[in-house]
């Protein structure tokens, strides 16, 4: 019996070494309950510890799978339109530069004339004017660039007219000639717009008239024959604005020679060269220039030639010859007049468009609280952990 005891309280000795590691709580629950070994007790510290750093990690993983908001886009400034159209350039207010519905000027011009004969053995006279002063006029319509800005305002009507003033010449003997000489040219233009550049044709009926008088008297070889052209001219040309204050205009033609005058003392009266006939052609450029919107002036030249072949024969009275050169230069200018059409002058400038609304930037993504749910349908950390007695 008394073996028995001694082994009994040595095993209830070594049974009660572990409780030494027990809180207060557990181990006045261990008088009751049957002691839990040291594996035990060790892996219900672990299960606390995890407990407490599992809402830590749990809400870093959290933020790591949520993405970064958008950013935010950036409204692009806004530009007020102008509340004023911007003013014209200087050039438009001036105007100009459009199609002409009507164009008139007047001024001075100086001519120069040369005549020359053919087989004429000496016979005959040659002639030369340098220069000889003139009045020149010149007008340029068309009347329907008022009224539209169609084809019937490119049918327009020109002319130009010049008449010589104080010249006089001379005979070799000494005696003094009444100088007198004067042209005109009127007819029909179409022109054909092509941006800056204006063609045109042109068809139109013309006279131009040098006489030298008194003639030689009766029974006298008549050695300077007076000419009177009746002429045809069928020419083209173009008109080019280089700016809308300053054109170039010119043109060029054939001259049908359908008279060259059958007067006394005429190349074609009956007693010199009833026979005679003539072909030309002529020339012509001019440079304007704008001072204002309805006034400008210009310049230019003109170059006209006529060739004449005579017809001599033997039993006429005139003095035998082949024929004649007639040359004549006229170097012009004056002021003009000019009127543009409905389409003329500068274009007006176009108003400025108002700039394009700016589209509104996307509204930004509100971030995700901790504890809603995120993406994946995870939801965050949302439990306290507490210790509690077992």
């Amino acid at each position: 019996m008394l073996v028995l005891l001694v082994s009994l309280s040595a095993e209830a000795k070594k049974k009660k070494k572990p409780a030494k590691h027990k809180t207060p709580a557990a181990s006045s629950k261990s008088k009751s309950a049957a002691p839990a070994d040291e594996s035990e007790s060790d892996e219900a510290e672990e299960k606390s510890s995890s407990s407490k750093k599992a809402p830590a990690e749990e809400e870093s993983e959290e933020k790591a799978k949520t993405p970064p908001p958008a950013p935010e886009a950036e409204e692009a400034p806004v530009k007020k339109a102008p509340s004023k159209a911007p003013k014209p350039a200087k050039e438009e207010e001036e105007g100009g530069g459009g199609l002409v519905a009507l164009q008139f000027g007047v001024g001075g011009a100086a001519l120069f004339r040369n005549l020359s004969w053919t087989e004429d053995m000496g016979m005959l006279a040659p002639y030369s004017l340098s220069p000889g002063p003139e009045v020149r006029a010149w007008l340029e319509t068309y009347p329907a660039a008022f009224a539209t800005d169609g084809f019937a305002a490119n049918i327009g009507l020109f002319g130009t007219f010049n008449y010589g003033i104080g010249a006089s010449s001379k005979t070799p003997s000494g005696q003094t000639l009444t100088t007198k000489y004067q042209d005109f040219l009127a007819g029909l233009k179409i022109r054909i717009p092509v941006g800056n550049v204006i063609p045109y044709v042109a068809a139109a009926y013309g006279m131009q008239k040098f006489h030298l008088d008194p003639s030689p008297a009766a029974g006298m070889p008549n050695d300077r024959p007076n000419f009177n052209y009746t002429l045809a001219h069928l020419g083209a040309g173009a008109r080019i604005q280089f700016t809308p204050a300053v054109d170039l205009d010119l043109g060029a033609g054939y001259l049908l020679v359908m008279g060259l005058g059958k007067a006394a003392g005429e190349v074609a009266s009956p007693a010199l060269y009833p026979d005679a006939t003539a072909y030309g052609f002529e020339a012509g450029l001019s440079v304007g220039f704008r001072l204002a919107n309805m006034i400008g002036i210009r310049a230019g030249a003109d170059f006209r030639q006529v060739g004449v072949a005579l017809h001599w024969k033997t039993n006429q009275m005139g003095i035998k010859a082949g024929g004649a050169v007639d040359r004549y230069i006229t170097a012009w200018g004056g002021l003009e007049l000019v009127f543009d059409g409905i389409s003329g002058g500068a274009p007006e400038a176009a108003p400025a468009k108002a700039p394009a609304k700016s589209k509104k930037a996307a509204p930004r993504e509100a971030e995700p609280e901790e504890g809603a749910e995120g993406e994946g349908g995870e939801k965050g950390p949302a439990v306290k952990s507490t210790d509690t007695d077992e």
